[in-house]
């Protein structure tokens, strides 16, 4: 057996033999071919891993866990989208039937919990499949009733012109309907009506067919004022303005400017104050802009209304 002999160098400054310590670079150097041969074998074993699993059963699994995976992900990507315009449709389907019949809708909603147990747990695509299945049905259902109240609707044409159901100004919302800090006391006090945006100057439009009962300066905070009687009991009323260009008694139709924004009468700044009174009472103008707004858009005034804030005064 051969054994490896110790390896000394001369030390100047100690002027004499000194044994090489054996660090890395003395192993390197001296057991490189142990070296060498570990790092051939482990290559080796890597490839012979990899060949062996790349079988044409194990490349045939592979694709198809990755379709399975693609397709679970549009499954759910569809469900979500169609869910979402499924609750955009009868939040206007509920509008709708106040409006042209007076009433509740009462058709059910999709019962989801079916599927919601199963999917959170193993999305399988049968399951998916299913799911997507009822909210189509569910979709073609609400399509048709969306034709009858269309055609319900033609039938009502006077009575839907006469019902306020568009935006005063094509502008978004400071403070909305309901219990809101008063920017004078800073005390909650009911906001009876919705703060829009809008400078000095911005044109304001009748939201429905009616008769102009007030227009001019009034006792109250609201500055420059106008006071629109509509048929089926409604009353819109529109503030803070800077100009009005309509009078008293005169016939508007929706969509006519009736004057223009301002910051008159006790108010934090420009903006419009709009009212809808209902048999006397002031309800949420909110519920009442669908017609304007698309599904989406409609969604997000409604989370902005409901934010609780600072009125405009």
């Amino acid at each position: 057996m051969k054994f490896q002999r110790d390896i000394y160098y001369y030390d100047k400054n100690k002027l004499t033999f000194v044994k090489q310590s054996k660090n890395l670079i003395y192993i390197l150097r001296h057991y490189w071919y142990f070296v060498l041969i570990s790092l051939v074998s482990a290559a080796l074993i890597t490839i012979g891993i990899v060949w062996l699993n790349d079988t044409p059963q194990n490349q045939q699994l592979a694709l198809k866990n990755s379709q399975i995976s693609q397709l679970v992900s549009t499954y759910t990507y569809q469900i979500d989208s169609m869910e979402e315009q499924l609750a955009s449709l009868r939040q206007i389907d509920e509008q709708l039937y106040k409006m042209i019949l007076n009433t509740e809708n009462n058709t059910q909603p999709l019962d989801t919990t079916l599927f919601t147990s199963k999917l959170k747990l193993n999305p399988t695509t049968q399951d998916l499949e299913s799911k997507l299945h009822s909210l189509e049905k569910k979709l073609e259902e609400q399509e048709k009733k969306h034709t009858q109240l269309y055609e319900l609707a033609l039938d009502n044409k006077e009575k839907l012109l006469a019902i306020p159901s568009i935006r005063p100004v094509p502008t978004g919302i400071i403070s909305g309907f309901g219990l809101r800090k008063h920017p004078l006391s800073k005390r909650d006090r009911m906001n009876t009506g919705i703060d829009f945006q809008a400078d000095v100057g911005t044109a304001i439009q009748a939201t429905a067919d009616g008769t102009v009962n007030i227009a001019g300066i009034g006792e109250n905070s609201w500055g420059l004022y106008v006071v629109i009687a509509h048929n089926n009991g409604y009353e819109t009323i529109y503030a803070h303005l800077s100009k009005i260009i309509i009078k008293a008694n005169q016939k508007v139709k929706r969509g006519d400017t009736i004057g223009y924004s301002g910051n008159s009468g006790f108010c934090k700044g420009p903006h419009l104050h709009y009212e809808i009174h209902k048999n006397k009472k002031p309800v949420d103008p909110i519920d009442y802009f669908f017609f304007d707004l698309k599904p989406a858009e409609y969604k997000l005034f409604r989370t902005k209304a409901s934010e609780y804030n600072e009125s405009m005064g």
